[in-house]
């Protein structure tokens, strides 16, 4: 069977690159914050920060560095970590076209991990550390459904032809799995994004038309009547 294609395919898809307009997004806006919150005396600019990422299997880990006792902690070890991971999606064949354009709506995991530290081993602390973990992870979850939800990213950003549909399916807490001896107690707070868009594929190329010839011709009454012939030919050789 002869290959069809004249072009090459090189090109991203929609569902890849959204994934980092939703990083953007928020490492954009979480810079944004804490700017508004550092011009604010009695706000904590920490309190708007997220440190993103994108397809990270075990996001969680980077807190278990987190060192206890009498060296200081740098705040940024505390900030809550967001990663943002492509789940699946499905096409709509009612709002589709079977030659161009497939309507597709997609979801997206996003991933809020909070950290909460032991000082001490007593069952009172330990429970502190939970809760904490739990606050944090419920915050930045907050922080990022209100940025990706408000009205100025209706589209994500994006030309309204591209996006369809932002909409916040769910939310849910995880359980993460923790070490007995570690100090450290992480929460993940779930969000689950679901954005619809258009995927497109590629087309036919046309032929280039060379010429038109037009025959005219008139019966016994003189009423012209015009018969026209399309010739459509390769483009001469370069």
């Amino acid at each position: 069977m002869a290959a069809k294609l004249t072009a090459l395919v090189d090109k991203l898809d929609e569902f890849e690159t959204l994934s980092r307009v939703i990083a953007d997004i928020l490492v954009v806006e979480s810079e944004a914050q804490r700017a508004l919150a550092e011009a604010d005396a009695d706000k904590d600019p920490d309190q708007w920060w997220l440190r993103v990422f994108e397809e990270r299997s075990s996001p969680f880990t980077m807190f278990q560095d987190i060192e206890t006792g009498s060296k200081p902690r740098e705040p940024e070890e505390r900030i809550p970590v967001v990663n943002i991971a492509y789940a699946q999606d499905s096409f709509d064949a009612a709002r589709s076209n079977i030659h161009e354009r497939q309507s597709v709506t997609g979801v997206w995991h996003i991933d809020c991990f909070g950290v909460g530290i032991s000082s001490g081993g007593t069952e009172r602390v330990q429970e502190n550390a939970d809760e904490t973990a739990a606050r944090e992870a419920k915050r930045a979850c907050r922080l990022v459904r209100n940025i990706l939800m408000a009205s100025h990213y209706l589209s994500l950003g994006l030309p309204p032809w591209r996006i369809a549909r932002r909409w916040v399916q769910s939310r849910q807490m995880l359980e993460i799995p923790r070490e007995p001896q570690t100090a450290q107690s992480v929460a993940c707070c779930r969000l689950t994004f679901e954005v619809t868009f258009n995927e497109f594929a590629p087309q036919i190329e046309g032929v280039p038309l060379e010429y038109i010839s037009a025959t005219m011709k008139r019966p016994g009454d003189g009423m012209i009547v015009l018969r026209t012939d399309f010739a459509f030919t390769d483009p001469p050789a370069p």
